[in-house]
């Protein structure tokens, strides 16, 4: 509409209406969020105590002399079970964490523990790419970056686009967080920068809440956590944990 004074309040109407579009898009995101916490915290509070009695009787059952050998992976499954109702918690009341040393290498053994039968059964290869040996142990809540990794692992493993899926995912360690990197098909870029947002997913059946419960356990960490294009697939890398301070005796 030109260069004088009616295109520059053209373009501060247009800012204008492009700022009250997202205030409503993001206001309605709240209420979304606001009942679905509710709703979360109260199946999440029906589940945990029989689940709890679940898991109690199969470990009992898994350690008793000549116990069925297929009690472990269903101990195995309820451990999973018992992260997604943290993680149900965790979005209803808040991401608080719980600091302490911990040891990203067993962080991620558990994790992939625990996804290895899915993604033997859908041809995936998952790998575990160590930290430097210097690495120390950060301070951080274990169970909550376990939920964050289970978390990305499961993107990964159940991300799908124009029929291809990918062949291999990799859990690569580094001395302030990790990385998980496949060789799928990669995000929609249009959908990358509102890929952290709730309900934002493109796949059949996806909440659209993983991502942005992953991010919410690192910033309460004090960390990043970021989307990298892979040539092919996609990298998403939590950073900024910050080392444990050794405990010095007298």
């Amino acid at each position: 509409v030109g260069d004088g004074e009616v295109g520059a309040l053209a373009r501060e109407l247009e800012a204008m209406r492009a700022r009250l579009v997202e205030l409503d898009r993001r206001h309605r995101q709240d209420e979304r969020l606001a009942t679905l916490g509710l709703f979360t915290a109260t199946i999440a509070h029906e589940v945990r105590n029989p689940l709890s009695a679940v898991r109690l009787t199969v470990q009992l059952a898994a350690r008793a002399p000549g116990a069925d050998a297929r009690l472990a992976p269903l101990t195995d499954e309820l451990d999973r079970l018992d992260l997604t109702v943290d993680e149900l918690l965790g979005f209803a009341r808040g991401m608080n964490v719980e600091r302490q040393p911990c040891d990203l290498a067993v962080v991620a053994a558990d994790v992939l523990r625990l996804l290895r039968r899915q993604a033997d059964h859908a041809g995936i290869a998952l790998a575990l790419v160590p930290a430097p040996a210097s690495a120390a142990p950060v301070q951080a809540d274990p169970r909550r970056l376990r939920q964050l990794l289970l978390n990305l692992l499961l993107n990964a493993l159940q991300a799908r686009r124009d029929g291809r899926a990918a062949s291999r995912v990799a859990v690569e360690l580094a001395a302030d967080g990790f990385a998980v990197a496949d060789d799928g098909p990669g995000v929609d870029p249009a959908l990358v920068p509102r890929l952290f947002d709730a309900f934002t997913s493109d796949r059949v059946g996806g909440t659209g809440l993983g991502l942005n419960l992953a991010r919410a356990i690192a910033e309460a960490h004090g960390a990043t956590l970021a989307y990298e294009p892979g040539n092919p697939g996609a990298r998403f890398v939590l950073r900024g944990l910050v080392a444990a301070v050794p405990v010095v005796s007298d």
